[in-house]
């Protein structure tokens, strides 16, 4: 029997790219690479105005703390850096003019030793050094990551489950990576000294579970867990209910029940670095909706522009509505085709979505039943409209993992996601004060 939580929707999944092979694209002219492609201060730029940089050579370098470099994803000349659209709003980025000449940077070299031979620390530097975040959405510092988790981990539970609509990234590089990938955990598990790796596969994908089968057939230190499929299964702290029966304290991580977990593409960005040398220039991205000619599963360099990702997808059949990056639940629309494609990026939607006309909550208590973070969303709806933050903090709005389960059922047509994303940046701003 599949494992599962206690709550979540089962939305319709559009996978129509869910059997399109990963096709890889080529950057046009011009790629704008925004600082801030991790959770942390933005990368500070090292290179200026004229100079000619080569694929994958640093062109920004981590800040202090929590923060990320970011690498070329093309060879060219710097044009500018300045201030564009990015997929979460506004930010910095770094302009250049692509040469085609696809020219990488020659210090970019296979790991120098056996894995085995090296430590945990000269290990996690050059994750680091990579860029390497989590590439299911988060982008939080793998490095980082990393460190907290050591120590603590007794298993390491790779996330295969997206588990929202039409996205198909993932399932389509375990089908056709699945020895990287496996290769990529291996070095992570050594990293983190866990004894034991769960892949956690939505049985939906039951060609992903098998392939993985394959290849871990005879080891002891790896298992493939099916899930029955539902949203948001693909949320840590549904996956640790599912998977370990275990519940995360309010304010704590998976490391703090004895779990780390990592997202499918990431893992290959993993095996990527040390086996290539490669840093973190492109990504696969599921370009689709309705609105869509020919959607497709694409492997993008860091920098294009969506409007230039959806030309190589045959441009758009009709006008969107909605042009969204990331999945439909939790990602975010974007007003302008011109925003870049950045390591967060694992999705852009073109769709005529049907608007619904809101009401006034009748409390039937859908969102509650649905919320798989047991909370009460009609509250924090309400206290956020009578403008009660107090109100907000009592029902814990903080713990709320900004699925989109409530805004999905509501009969109301209410935003209450929206809602709760204005009330938690309003307690921010008074925590700052």
């Amino acid at each position: 029997m599949a494992l599962t939580f206690r709550g979540g929707i089962h939305p319709e999944e559009n996978k129509v790219t869910k059997d399109s092979p990963i096709r890889a694209i080529a950057a046009r002219n011009f790629v704008r690479i925004p600082l801030s492609q991790h959770i942390g201060a933005p990368a500070v730029p090292v290179v200026k105005v004229g100079d000619r940089v080569l694929r994958g050579a640093v062109i920004a370098e981590a800040a202090e703390g929590l923060s990320c470099p970011i690498h070329s994803s093309v060879s060219g000349k710097v044009l500018a850096i300045e201030r564009g659209t990015t997929p979460r709003g506004e930010g910095v980025g770094i302009v250049i003019e692509n040469d085609h000449m696809d020219e990488t940077d020659p210090s970019l070299v296979p790991w120098h030793k056996p894995i085995a031979q090296s430590t945990p620390e000269e290990l996690i530097a050059c994750i680091k050094e990579k860029g390497i975040v989590g590439l299911g959405g988060a982008t939080f510092p793998l490095w980082a990551k990393l460190n907290s988790g050591r120590g603590k981990a007794e298993r390491l539970i790779i996330n295969v489950a997206e588990c929202e609509p039409y996205l198909t990234s993932n399932h389509r590089l375990v089908l056709e990576k699945t020895r990287e990938v496996v290769d990529g955990v291996k070095i992570l598990l050594y990293i983190l000294g866990a004894e034991k790796c769960i892949f956690a596969v939505e049985d939906n994908k039951e060609d992903a579970a098998d392939a993985l089968q394959t290849v871990l057939q005879g080891s002891d230190h790896f298992a493939v867990a099916v899930l029955k499929t539902k949203y948001p299964q693909g949320d840590e702290r549904q996956l640790i209910r599912a998977l370990l029966g275990k519940e995360i304290p309010k304010g704590k991580l998976p490391a703090d029940v004895g779990a780390v977990i990592i997202n499918a593409e990431t893992c290959w960005a993993v095996y990527r670095a040390f086996v290539e040398g490669m840093p973190c220039v492109e990504r696969v991205v599921t370009v689709s909706g309705d609105c869509v000619r020919t959607p497709a599963n694409l492997l993008v360099p860091i920098g294009m522009s969506f409007g230039e990702v959806l030309e190589a997808c045959g441009g758009l059949a009709c006008q969107p509505e909605k042009l969204i990056s990331g999945g439909p639940m939790m990602g975010t629309a974007q007003w302008t085709a011109d925003t870049p494609v950045t390591r967060g990026v694992g999705g852009i939607l073109a769709i005529t979505a049907e608007e619904k006309k809101t009401g006034n909550c009748i409390h039937c208590g859908r969102c509650v039943r649905a919320c798989p973070m047991h909370l009460m969303p009609l509250e924090f709806y309400r206290a956020i409209q009578g403008g009660n933050l107090d109100d907000a903090e009592y029902y814990n709005i903080t713990s709320c993992s900004e699925c989109g389960s409530c805004t999905f059922v509501c009969p109301a047509g209410i935003p209450i996601l929206q809602n709760i994303r204005i009330g938690k940046d309003n307690l921010r701003n008074r925590l700052k004060k």
